[in-house]
């Protein structure tokens, strides 16, 4: 039993340490396009929380790109307004 517990220990802090692995966020590409690049959401969602919180409306905009299932928004730069 102490032989098991002995082993046990080392594994499960080893297991508690390891970090799971982060999604990457896609960054799209688009073709014979020189521009800015795409937002992720989260950052999305952050400048606009940020705007928000300094009682200022946010408004994102997008740029078109066209794919195989249709024309999808590609969200580029979140600016303050006022209300």
């Amino acid at each position: 039993m102490i032989k098991i517990l002995a082993l046990a220990v080392p594994i499960c802090f080893t297991g508690c340490a390891s970090k799971p692995p982060q999604p990457t966020v896609p960054v799209y590409q688009l073709k014979g396009y020189t521009g800015p690049e795409a937002m992720s959401t989260d950052e999305v969602f952050m400048r606009s929380r940020d705007c928000i919180v300094n009682k200022m409306r946010p408004n994102v905009n997008y740029l078109y790109v066209n794919t195989d299932q249709g024309t999808a928004p590609v969200p580029i730069s979140v600016i303050c307004g006022p209300f």
